[in-house]
């Protein structure tokens, strides 16, 4: 049994059910291995949550370079970004983030990989305004802000970060999301 597969599988575990809401013999159990096989691979629960964690926000981090790489400019890999974590926070229930604060290492990391976050977002907003399409005028640390964390909540609106970057844009910026909103019906 490989440590990939134990993190996925206690990753999905928890995404559905909440932290809390599955204990380490459930994860053995599922896995058809026993407790001892799981605890030689993560000595505890913390430790375990905190490698799901730290696999999940690299799999994000790739994400996000791989939309900036094939973008054409940067609110293209801002909007389909959002929307692939919009899609994948559908499957995560509200408990695993009300959960996290309770496991301070894993904690840490998930807060740590939010700031990295905004401070990429915020890059890329700097890049859009040089690319023309969003005015120089707004508070673009509270877009960031606000994109960040909008991470975690599955219930959030992705319409809230599309409302946030048409009031910034600039006519050039308008045009572009309405052809690429015309062209990607489901962004």
């Amino acid at each position: 049994m490989t440590r990939d597969i134990i993190l996925q599988t206690a990753m999905r575990h928890y995404a559905t059910y909440g932290i809390r809401g599955v204990s380490m013999n459930e994860i053995a159990n599922h896995l058809h291995i026993s407790k001892k096989t799981l605890y030689c691979n993560f000595r505890n629960k913390e430790e375990l949550i905190l490698e799901s964690v730290r696999t999940e926000t690299a799999k994000i981090r790739k994400g996000l370079e791989r939309h900036v790489a094939n973008a054409s400019c940067a609110l293209e890999a801002l909007l389909r970004f959002k929307q692939e974590v919009y899609q994948r926070n559908l499957c995560i229930c509200p408990a695993f983030h009300r959960d996290l604060p309770g496991f301070p290492h894993a904690y840490g990391t998930f807060t740590e990989f939010k700031n990295q976050l905004r401070q990429r977002v915020r890059e890329l907003l700097e890049q859009a305004i040089g690319e023309g399409m969003l005015i120089r005028e707004q508070n673009y640390d509270l877009i960031a802000h606000v994109y960040a964390e909008d991470t975690e909540n599955s219930a959030g609106p992705y319409e809230l970060i599309l409302t946030l970057l048409r009031g910034s844009c600039t006519p050039q910026g308008k045009e572009w999301i309405h052809r690429f909103q015309s062209t990607h019906p489901s962004i």
